[in-house]
């Protein structure tokens, strides 16, 4: 059963420190850093409160003013414990429900953000994610005491990557796994996450098409996009096989936390 008043927050945790796309977040799209254009896409999903979620490290300061001139919350914290920032946020704007959008995915769809946050508001679920998309495309949510929980039960210090696998324990939390209106099929080469130079060019391709008739286009259309043009898949075929490699040498390892009895200890 949903609770009247609670508060929906939607995170977009950043960070400028990236390897492979140095600052790619300030990287134009549309005339706009690429964050800001995402920012702008999060403000149509009708979620309350939007908080960009970044570092205390000095590089970080860009991302800061940059939310201060978009008009969002910023909140900073630690770098490599991405868990321990978000519950930190989490109280810091008295959020109940928090819809995570990653600052990489600048094309996620506002109008899963909204449904995320929807069903997160019905009171059945504790972590909510999306199946059958590109990666990129959808946000997740998961309850604020569903966060404490995590962070009171987590025995490691990084986790930046893989964090939402500790939201997948059966035995701690009830997920929902939603999937998508019905849409076209699309190649298993689609990603919509902002990794690589090639992930930018495609990007910067699929903005020059689609936003001059629809600034806040969803996945079904750049699926019909690609589709359409097939040719555009080939700048990033063969990427999501390498990243997902690499995902899983740094991921963090979702046995790494307490049973119930044991958080409740704590």
């Amino acid at each position: 059963m949903s609770e009247p008043g609670l508060c929906a927050a939607a995170f977009i945790p950043a960070r400028l420190t990236s390897v492979r796309l140095p600052r790619k977040l300030l990287a134009p799209i549309g005339g706009r850093p690429a964050l800001a254009f995402l920012i702008d896409r999060v403000k149509t999903s009708g979620i309350e409160t939007i908080v960009l979620c970044t570092t205390d490290d000095p590089e970080d300061d860009e991302l800061a003013e940059l939310a201060r001139k978009q008009g969002v919350e910023c909140y900073r914290g630690d770098r490599e414990d991405i868990i321990l920032r978000f519950d930190e946020a989490a109280k810091h704007f008295s959020a109940d429900l928090i819809v995570n959008v990653d600052g990489d995915d600048i094309f996620c769809d506002p109008s899963l953000m909204a449904r995320t946050a929807a069903v997160l508001k019905a009171g059945e679920s504790d972590f909510v994610r999306w199946n059958q998309l590109p990666l990129g495309a959808s946000p997740v949510g998961f309850t604020a005491a569903a966060l404490s929980i995590v962070r009171k039960g987590k025995t490691v210090s990084t986790t930046a990557t893989g964090w939402g696998r500790f939201f997948m324990n059966p035995g701690l939390f009830r997920v929902a796994e939603l999937d998508p209106p019905p849409m076209e099929s699309f190649s298993p080469d689609l990603r919509l996450t902002l990794d690589y130079p090639a992930d930018y060019a495609l990007m910067q391709a699929i903005e020059a098409e689609l936003t001059p008739t629809d600034r806040n286009f969803g996945v079904d259309a750049i699926v019909r996009l690609v589709n359409r043009k097939p040719e555009m898949l080939g700048i990033v075929r063969g990427l999501n096989e390498a990243y997902w490699a690499r995902f899983e040498e740094v991921a963090v390892d979702p046995t790494v936390i307490r049973g119930r009895q044991g958080i409740e200890e704590s």
